[in-house]
């Protein structure tokens, strides 16, 4: 289990989080990484962060486990409001499992270990790999399936998933359940800093929508119907009905063109980029946004709620940068891929 909250002084955690911030792989240290001569090198550079790379297979675990660890030792030191906000970093894991677990029963290709895909998480159930995988129908993997929260909405994906083996809504329906037990922990953090907390959340609502949305428009040319259940409701910026309008655009710069300003003279210059580039630029926008509060000296407290965006995408950036060292790809294609200010 997590460590109980204890009492703590703010102006305490906010020099801790800054310490910790100090030392991430970010800015110089970062560049450094992503210039390693050679796999072995970067393994070796990658120790100077308390992260073990030295066996691919284990390397996704070691790096959810190394954020982990960091958000249950902050939660422990707060209030129990923001603690859970911290949690809600950390269960957005559980979801990720249940994902990787209907994949395999539902589409199975049993010549793959899951094991390495599965995070077993503090507070959380943990998965029984043996009993889950044998699971012969729906009602033995729903029993065998560890609940977490949203049990109910959890079976429903499930049992629609047995029907329809539409893959693509049971993980979008999933997410959704994971941006709603973020937004529920957001309620529950101190007034001062709740509005600017759920505003950051909302952002990413947004950015995973308007990531879906150029993918149909420039691959997978979905209809609307098809496409109107797979958006995230309560974005900051754009409805689900918004989106749906959008969908049928003819091009990636139509669908640009059409959205609010903030996101038009972020994505405009990269239409005719990768995608990729285009969804590295909008996760920057939110990035910019939590480093802007964390660096709010004025409102020590706005540190605290920003950290685990921040600490979020030190993960993602080290995930990149050690999957492109082992694809090959050059160090300057690698600075493109970092989500950075």
């Amino acid at each position: 289990m997590l460590k109980s909250t204890i009492n703590v002084s703010h102006d305490f955690i906010f020099a801790k989080l800054h310490g910790m911030w100090a030392n991430a792989a970010k800015d110089d240290r970062l560049d450094k990484l992503i210039h390693a001569e050679n796999v072995e090198s970067l393994i070796r550079m990658l120790m100077e962060f308390n992260l073990d790379a030295s066996k691919r297979n284990s390397f996704h675990k070691n790096l959810i486990m190394r954020e982990v660890e960091t958000l249950s030792y902050i939660a422990g030191l707060l209030d129990d409001g923001t603690a859970g906000f911290y949690r809600s970093f950390i269960e957005r894991t559980y979801f990720e499992n249940v994902k990787t677990l209907l994949n395999y029963h539902f589409f199975p290709r049993h010549e793959t270990n899951i094991a390495y895909l599965l995070v077993d998480l503090p507070g959380m159930p943990p998965v029984s790999l043996a009993q889950i995988t044998s699971a012969k129908n729906t009602d033995d993997f729903l029993r065998e399936l560890p609940k977490l929260y949203y049990s109910q909405e959890i079976d429903e994906i499930v049992r629609r998933l047995d029907v329809d083996r539409d893959i693509i809504v049971a993980e979008c329906e999933l997410d959704k359940l994971a941006y709603k037990n973020k937004l529920t922990a957001a309620d529950k953090v101190p007034s001062g800093v709740r509005n600017q907390c759920k505003e950051l959340i909302k952002m990413a609502i947004d950015i995973v929508n308007l990531s879906t949305l150029l993918r149909n428009v420039h691959t997978y040319h979905l209809d609307r119907d098809r496409i109107s259940v797979m958006w995230i409701g309560n974005g900051k910026a754009l409805s689900p009905e918004e989106l749906t309008a959008l969908s049928d655009s003819e091009s990636v710069l139509e669908a640009v063109s059409r959205l609010p300003s903030a996101f038009q003279n972020v994505l405009l210059p990269f239409c005719d980029a990768e995608l990729y580039v285009s969804e590295n630029a909008l996760w920057t926008m939110l990035y910019k946004r939590a480093k802007q509060h964390f660096s709010n000296y004025n409102h020590s407290d706005l540190s605290i709620i920003a950290f685990p965006f921040l600490k979020r995408f030190e993960t993602l950036n080290l995930r990149r940068v050690y999957e492109g060292m082992h694809f090959g790809i050059k160090s300057s294609d690698m600075h493109d891929m970092m989500i950075r200010s």
